[in-house]
């Protein structure tokens, strides 16, 4: 777990409001946690000089606010640890399907350009 910096959060907030959702679990709930985002693999967050303000994991994580007010929001960033590579964030609301993936897997393996479309083609 780390915390991220101040200056990060409010780029967060600001350049992924569309992408933010809010805690349901009853447990992080009671833990203080507000709203999260998903940060993809090596995601960064740039500060307004273009200075990398904070850097996702190699496998990306979860970014979970804690906090009423915007001058006192704290976040801190939960690296996945084990797990097939994720390819790109979402909306983590709605219907989503899943399928445990291999840890080497590839976007290559999952993507079809065309379609946009993210599937595995060959399984392990």
């Amino acid at each position: 777990v780390e915390e991220v910096n101040q200056e990060a959060v409010m780029k967060l907030l600001d350049d992924s409001e569309d992408l933010i959702a809010p805690v349901e679990n009853p447990f992080l709930k009671s833990k203080g946690a507000k709203r999260y985002l998903f940060l993809g693999p090596n995601e960064q967050i740039r500060d307004d000089e273009g200075e990398v303000a904070f850097q996702a994991g190699p496998v990306g994580g979860f970014a979970y606010f804690f906090g009423e007010n915007i001058k006192n929001i704290s976040c801190r960033f939960y690296p996945i640890a084990s797990s097939g590579q994720v390819c790109n964030r979402a909306k983590m609301t709605g219907d989503m399907n899943c399928s445990l993936l291999p840890r080497d897997v590839s976007c290559e393996d999952l993507q079809v350009p065309e379609t946009g479309i993210f599937i595995k083609t060959e399984w392990f």
